[in-house]
């Protein structure tokens, strides 16, 4: 997703929460979640699989790196680490 589609997924969908693009991938580098060559068509970096979650104060909480981008936590895992944490 680029910036122009954030922006405009914000608008039509107004959601509680803020839409990120890491368009440089310096937030990929800041996390550690860099995959060197992972595209497989053209061997493009690709971020791994991870969810976080932050607080109100932008302090990290939770956060999960998957295996695969097959598996990943459920809504049910993601919920569970929300409340108690947050």
């Amino acid at each position: 997703m680029n910036s122009e589609q954030a922006t405009k997924m914000e608008v039509s969908v107004k959601p509680d929460f803020a839409i990120m693009v890491d368009r440089d991938g310096r937030l990929v580098d800041l996390l550690g979640i860099r995959h060197k060559n992972a595209n497989p068509i053209n061997g493009q970096d690709l971020p791994q699989c991870a969810s976080f979650l932050f607080s109100r104060e932008g302090k990290l909480v939770w956060h999960k790196l998957a295996k695969t981008w097959r598996v990943r936590p459920g809504p049910d895992e993601i919920l569970a680490a929300a409340k108690a944490r947050l």
